[in-house]
């Protein structure tokens, strides 16, 4: 076979492959979303201090995960009613991005006004927060103690994404954290976490409501 021939096919299976890709993400484009949640019978907090984060793919979920172990604090993830998997689920959340559009959230587990301090992460979509993030900033403006940020994304210019979120929720941070995606699947961040939990005021557990004593 020829070089030229050769060049063609792969030309022809490289178009192959992005109309198949270009395929997919519209059918997850027109796929429903999923219905809203049932509304959570709230959980009492165990610590003055909440981690609540979006994750698509799992990397901002594996940050706050090792932030609320290092600082003994609740964990709440924010969900939405948007479709998100896929290609599909990317491009859509590319678009909320560019249209500034915040999301549906499903009910939280926890009253994140009653915690002392939260500390909000978000994936970097194009240079802005997430939807679902976007959404939770909004709602609480205002409400909340005191807050502190995380970020992870594929750069390291996080300043600007720091702005919009207390610009949102109408708090400076006591704190923030941005690491790159890499550095969070290779396990790379531990120096710079244990910088930003160490800014953190003190979590403390929060007392349990004993059953009252049975009268004999």
């Amino acid at each position: 076979m020829s070089g030229k021939a050769r060049a063609l096919r792969w030309v022809i299976a490289l178009g192959c492959a992005l109309l198949l890709a270009v395929g997919l993400g519209f059918s997850a484009l027109l796929s429903p979303d999923p219905p809203p949640a049932a509304p959570k019978e709230l959980r009492m907090p165990t610590s003055n201090v909440l981690v609540i984060y979006y994750s698509r793919t799992g990397t901002t979920q594996k940050l706050a995960e090792a932030i609320a172990k290092a600082t003994n604090a609740d964990l709440e993830p924010l969900t939405d009613t948007v479709n998100r998997k896929g290609f599909g689920g990317f491009m859509r959340s590319l678009m909320d991005t560019f249209r500034r559009r915040g999301s549906t959230l499903n009910p939280l587990g926890v009253d994140p006004t009653g915690y002392d301090l939260v500390v909000i992460g978000t994936p970097d979509w194009g240079k802005s927060v997430a939807a679902p993030v976007r959404t939770f900033l909004g709602e609480h403006q205002g409400k909340l103690r005191r807050v502190a940020f995380f970020l992870t994304d594929g750069t390291t210019d996080h300043a600007a994404v720091f702005r919009d979120m207390a610009s949102m929720v109408g708090a400076e941070p006591v704190a923030v954290l941005g690491v790159p995606q890499a550095d969070v699947v290779a396990d790379r961040y531990a120096e710079k976490l244990a910088a930003f939990v160490k800014a953190l005021p003190a979590a403390q557990p929060v007392p349990q409501p004993r059953e009252p004593a049975l009268v004999q």
